[in-house]
C-alpha cells in the first residue's frame, strides 16, 4: 500500500498522506512516495491544482522518530536524501498546491 494516496476529483488532483496510525510521520517512503505523486498528478493532462492533505486525525506529526536512524549519521546528507526530492517536487510544481491542514 502506497503511502500517499492519489485521487482526482475534476480539474483538481488530491494527495493524501496515509499513515494515520503515526499521524502521517515522514518516513523515507513516505517522503519518496510524495516526491513521485507530486512529480505524475504535476504533469497529468487537465489537473489545474493540488491538495495536499493527511489521512485520520492529523495532517503529519513531523519526522517519525522510529525511521530517524534510517537518515543515517549525516542528518544533512539523510536530509538531502530523503526530505529534499519532495521540497523539491512541490516548489518546482507548475500548479497551485494547497495544503489541507
Amino acid at each position: 500500500m502506497s503511502s500517499v494516496k492519489r485521487e482526482r476529483d475534476g480539474k483538481v488532483g488530491i494527495l493524501t498522506l496515509n499513515d494515520p496510525a503515526s499521524l502521517n510521520a515522514m518516513t523515507p517512503e513516505l517522503l519518496g512516495d510524495l516526491a513521485r505523486a507530486i512529480g505524475e498528478m504535476g504533469v497529468e493532462r487537465g489537473i489545474r491544482a493540488l491538495i495536499l492533505t493527511g489521512e485520520g486525525r492529523g495532517f503529519c506529526s513531523g519526522q517519525n522518530l522510529k525511521a530517524f536512524n534510517s537518515l543515517g549519521d549525516n542528518i544533512y546528507t539523510g536530509v538531502m536524501k530523503h526530505y529534499w526530492p519532495a521540497m523539491q517536487a512541490l516548489r518546482e510544481c507548475q500548479m497551485p498546491v494547497v495544503v489541507a491542514v
